[in-house]
């Protein structure tokens, strides 16, 4: 992501331009994004797309660390404190 400050206090205002890559934020990818000659996002039905979801917050080590990665060892303390991720679920960082 890059953030550009276009004008400030002193030019009257605060503005702001901020630019993201095309893979940042909520989005759907298709199979065909990942495997050649896959389904296109046109073919999925809708059921396939609606799927528990597990939050793992991690806001906190993140503040602390802008270098933190969520782990395996993370995702299984997570686990022990909360109970097995079942299979087809959607889990967000």
């Amino acid at each position: 992501a890059e953030f550009k400050t276009l004008f400030d206090y002193k030019n009257g205002f605060f503005v702001q331009q901020f630019t993201f890559p095309g893979q940042y934020g909520t989005h759907i990818d298709a199979p065909c994004h990942f495997v050649p000659d896959a389904r296109t996002l046109d073919e999925l039905e809708l059921q396939e797309l609606v799927l528990p979801l597990i939050v793992i917050d991690q806001s906190e080590r993140a503040q602390q660390d802008p270098n933190f990665s969520l782990s395996k060892e993370d995702i299984l303390k997570f686990e022990d404190e909360h109970g097995i991720i079942e299979a087809e679920t959607f889990v967000a960082l």
